[in-house]
């Protein structure tokens, strides 16, 4: 991971990101500024008065803003007002720095200056002109940015603020080669990243916070001496600026989120094939592709990133890399190396191949009809575990096999407790049927070779070719009676529901928890429960009856629910357009 980041960060230019060593937020726009002015005379800070200036991009870097969220306290007394109510007393309206919102991030940003800023802090808290002031110059004001001017100077331009500057600015490069205020570094030694001998090497460059192993006591090449840590990673300045290079343009071009989970894209040139500024521009498309999209972020991968990347030729390849963030702790999920195009374009190819058969085509939503598409949140929907879920997708993009025990027992266990609380809804069943005919047709999931083919002459094989992924495998003849009695079971249902409002012979089929006997309790109850409505659908009866006959039974419980669930939710398929209203009563 670390070496694709460096290949990257080898070729993007020096200039494409200006150096912040801060951390500021360089893009961040407002309408106007609003000061607070103080000078320091005699030994003692006065209030001059509150200013506002139009807000200037070119200068944002004199206002020193730094991204914030939550209750986070920046660096720098700069604090983006959105509502200037945050600045004022719940109960008299008035601005009150002690209680307010705002007013607390405030002092507590002024708190970490120690006693410099005691005096500012006092009139922020008593002096009533100082209050008055600032409420009667924001009121016509939606929001702003608050700031400071010391002695007439911008924060940033301030002797006050000089050594806290200093500090921040030398903190990031002294993170690579310090520990527990140590320094472990070595010289002309050979550089992990530029693989050349370099006059410095650093013993803890840890990108994204993960890499280098910060203990007194690490097991590391270096043995347990602290002091020879860096031949774990020895990485030279000049590749911590390649590592820097790669990680910011991750973060611009290539963070995305994925059925909820936030990843990175790594891209990689095979053999260093093909122009550098080229590939940069196409790499950096991804971004423009997907924000292009109705809704503004690449939410679904399948979509987007499958169709991107399959245009690209095999002189690439990608790494998928998702990841958790919370305030200091970067977390790795999961990582997918390795994709290449041509694979990626063989997934959407099966993609649209399974999605081509007409149960998936033309489904009703309120008043609309839409087609069903393949889409990895609808694995996410049977196997929400996050852990899970991604092992499933790295699979998926590994070409490794999945477990069809597991990923079939999820399936159907959905199917029974939603089907248990009378939540069982069609499209549920086809996504669970789309994911595994995907599968199947990836290589992804194995069925047993076929030990009992059965093929009839009746008007059901034609679906049992169409879908021969599913039927012409394992023991044939019991998948195609099982799925047919659940095709003649939903026709009882339906005649139930409509000549009785109800639908009670949905007691008898044990919350879809099925099973060789209860398969062959079933048969005999229905027809005879459609003889009591003078209803006979013989065709099918002996259909089932036949293939019954033929049976072993040689499938798992799970592999009988599903099939008979299949069956009630595809019934339409089996009848004319004439019986379908007749029976559904539409």
């Amino acid at each position: 991971m670390i070496q694709k980041l460096a290949k990257l960060g080898k070729i993007i230019p020096e200039d494409m990101f200006p150096d912040n060593p801060l951390g500021l937020n360089l893009d961040f726009k407002m309408e106007y500024v609003v000061f607070l002015e103080f000078n320091y005379q005699n030994e003692h800070w006065g209030f001059n008065g509150v200013t506002i200036e139009e807000f200037k991009k070119s200068q944002s870097d004199k206002y020193l803003i730094q991204t914030s969220s939550g209750n986070f306290t920046p660096e720098f007394p700069s604090f983006p007002v959105y509502d200037f109510n945050d600045l004022k007393d719940d109960e008299a309206a008035d601005i009150n720095f002690k209680e307010s919102k705002v007013g607390k991030r405030v002092l507590r940003c002024l708190k970490k200056y120690q006693k410099q800023f005691d005096g500012i802090k006092k009139h922020l808290i008593e002096n009533e002109n100082v209050k008055s002031e600032l409420k009667e110059k924001t009121v016509d004001l939606d929001q702003a940015l608050l700031s400071f001017k010391l002695d007439g100077s911008y924060i940033a331009d301030s002797r006050w603020l000089e050594k806290k500057i200093s500090k921040i600015a030398d903190a990031g490069a002294k993170e690579n080669y310090t520990f527990n205020n140590k320094k472990y570094e070595a010289t002309d030694k050979l550089c992990s990243i530029t693989n050349n001998v370099e006059s410095t090497i650093w013993g803890y460059v840890s990108p994204y916070n993960f890499y280098a192993v910060k203990t007194e006591l690490g097991s590391v090449p270096g043995g347990f001496d602290a002091r020879t840590a860096w031949k774990n990673f020895p990485v030279s300045p000049k590749g911590v600026e390649y590592l820097a290079r790669a990680e910011q343009f991750l973060k611009e071009y290539l963070r995305f989120r994925f059925c909820g989970i936030n990843y990175f894209l790594v891209p990689e040139r095979v053999l260093d094939i093909g122009d550098k500024g080229e590939f940069l521009d196409y790499i950096q498309d991804f971004k423009r592709f997907c924000l292009s999209k109705e809704n503004g972020s690449n939410n679904r991968l399948e979509e987007d990133l499958i169709d991107l990347m399959k245009e690209k030729d095999n002189s690439a390849s990608y790494t998928l890399f998702f990841y958790e963030e919370n305030n200091a702790e970067f977390k790795i999920l999961a990582s997918v190396e390795d994709v290449f195009p041509s694979y990626t374009e063989k997934i959407s190819f099966v993609k649209k191949s399974s999605e081509n058969h007409r149960i998936f085509k033309g489904l009703k939503w309120k008043k609309e009809k839409y087609d069903l598409k393949f889409a990895f949140s609808h694995i996410k929907e049977f196997v929400p575990e996050q852990a899970a879920f991604l092992e499933i997708v790295r699979s998926i993009f590994m070409q490794k096999r999945i477990d069809f025990d597991y990923l079939l027992d999820r399936i159907i266990s959905r199917f029974q407790t939603d089907f248990a609380n009378d939540e069982l809804y069609p499209t549920t069943v086809l996504k669970g049927v789309l994911i595994l005919k995907l599968l199947l047709k990836l290589h992804l999931i194995q069925q047993p070779k076929t030990i009992n083919e059965v093929i009839m002459d009746n008007k059901y094989e034609s679906f049992f070719e169409e879908h021969s992924d599913f039927f012409n495998s394992g023991d044939s003849a019991t998948k195609k009676a099982v799925f047919l009695e659940g095709v003649l079971v939903k026709w009882l249902l339906n005649i139930q529901l409509k000549k009785r409002d109800s639908t009670p012979f949905r007691s008898r089929l044990n919350s879809l928890r099925l099973n060789q006997k209860i398969i062959k309790r079933l048969l005999p109850e229905v027809i005879e429960k459609l003889n009591q409505y003078d209803t006979s659908y013989q065709e099918l009866e002996e259909a089932i009856s036949q293939y019954l006959l033929k049976a072993t039974f040689d499938i798992s419980d799970n592999e009988i629910s599903f099939y008979f669930t299949m069956g009630m939710n595809l019934a339409k398929e089996f009848k004319s357009d004439n019986e379908n209203k007749n029976i559904n009563g539409e």
